[in-house]
């Protein structure tokens, strides 16, 4: 999410995929959340998950990671071969837009897989664990 919230921008890489650094196209919680995802030791040990709660939002890490590989890979080349249509001296407006299109397609459906995966690491959390990392987005830890 390259460090600040649901919107910091499509295709960003940082620390790690998912919040606060960057990720797969840059939007949501996901793998990497603040360098060590939501089972990682920072976060793991800041909102006190148990073993149970880790293993789950492993597994969920690790599905949204498989999903949006792909759709990575996918948007690479969707910009590859829009670069390329883009640089002839025969511009094509209609092949232009659609390669426009079919990116813009491709982000959203990676923010929407981060999204999701936002939602059901945190159906994973007690109450007391969301209100807590709640409050942590207060203090700059989005």
């Amino acid at each position: 999410m390259m460090g600040g919230g649901y919107g910091g921008g499509y295709g960003g890489y940082g620390m790690g995929p998912g919040m606060m650094g960057g990720g797969y196209g840059g939007y949501g919680m996901g793998p990497g959340m603040m360098g060590g995802g939501y089972g990682g030791y920072r976060l793991g040990a800041i909102l006190n998950l148990t073993d149970a709660q880790q293993k789950k939002i492993q597994a969920i890490e690790d599905a949204q990671a498989k999903k949006q590989w792909g759709l990575m890979t996918t948007l690479h080349d969707e910009m590859l071969s829009a670069e390329r249509n883009s640089g002839s001296d025969d511009v094509n407006v209609d092949a232009i837009m659609k390669g426009a299109k079919s990116i813009a397609d491709t982000r959203l459906e990676m923010l929407r897989n981060r999204l999701e995966t936002g939602k059901e690491i945190r159906a994973v959390l007690t109450k007391e664990q969301q209100q807590k990392l709640q409050q942590m987005r207060g203090w700059g830890w989005q």
